[in-house]
């Protein structure tokens, strides 16, 4: 079966390669499992207008700037929720305090934030950020859960977001920016449904392109854990 990915902690060129990589792999098997088709052709298709979107948007350096800046905030958006979520379920009860205090949180303002759209993410984390500075309870919740590194980097990333969006209205009046997340929320959409297909393929129709695969797909999953990790 197809563990568990990193796709939504990944930044947009990761995923990228990501996607097409497991593509790639799909294909070799496809011969032995036409049906895997449709799935392969939707998340190549997605992959590409993702690589156009981001290379449209990478061309303009301020463009490209805001789409870094973003990427930092979701990473520490993503880090510390998951973070908190470990702490949740931590031996040591003030740890699993602070890691419930938190999950609550991103409960309240959005479990999501970094897959909504650039406006209301940067609302949201502006709502973050200030609860996370103000009320000495979840203040008291960072500092347990040794977090603080995680609060800094959406602050950087959401002080240069903030900037670049700025620079950039000011230079391309006209230009209407592309929007990533809806881009990047299909792509993961597609390579979710190839992999729920290959699993279901596993248990009730297995073959031994098919186990291949899996195993391959794992590897790639394995690689990019680490990567992330390191």
């Amino acid at each position: 079966m197809i563990s568990n990915h990193p796709y939504r902690q990944m930044r947009i060129p990761e995923k990228q390669v990501f996607a097409t990589k497991i593509a790639a792999a799909a294909n070799k098997a496809k011969k032995a499992n036409p049906d895997l088709g449709a799935h392969i052709q939707a998340v190549e298709c997605h992959t590409e207008a993702l690589k156009k979107a981001y290379e449209r948007m990478s061309d303009n350096p301020i463009a490209a700037e805001m789409v870094e800046a973003d990427d930092m905030r979701d990473n520490g958006l993503i880090n510390l929720r998951e973070y908190a979520a470990i702490c949740a379920s931590h031996h040591n009860v003030e740890w699993v305090r602070a890691g419930e205090t938190i999950l609550g949180v991103f409960k309240d303002i959005s479990w999501d934030i970094h897959r909504l759209r650039n406006p209301d993410e940067s609302i949201r984390v502006d709502n973050l950020l200030i609860i996370l500075k103000t009320y000495p309870k979840l203040k008291k919740a960072i500092a347990t859960m040794h977090a603080q590194h995680w609060v800094e980097e959406i602050e950087e990333g959401q002080l240069k977001f903030k900037e670049a969006h700025e620079k950039f209205k000011e230079q391309n009046e006209n230009v209407v920016l592309i929007d990533l997340q809806p881009i990047v929320k299909n792509l993961g959409v597609a390579l979710e449904r190839l992999f729920q297909y290959i699993n279901m393929r596993l248990e009730f129709m297995p073959n031994p392109e098919l186990y291949n695969l899996a195993h391959k797909i794992n590897d790639l999953i394995a690689a990019y854990k680490a990567k992330m990790m390191a």
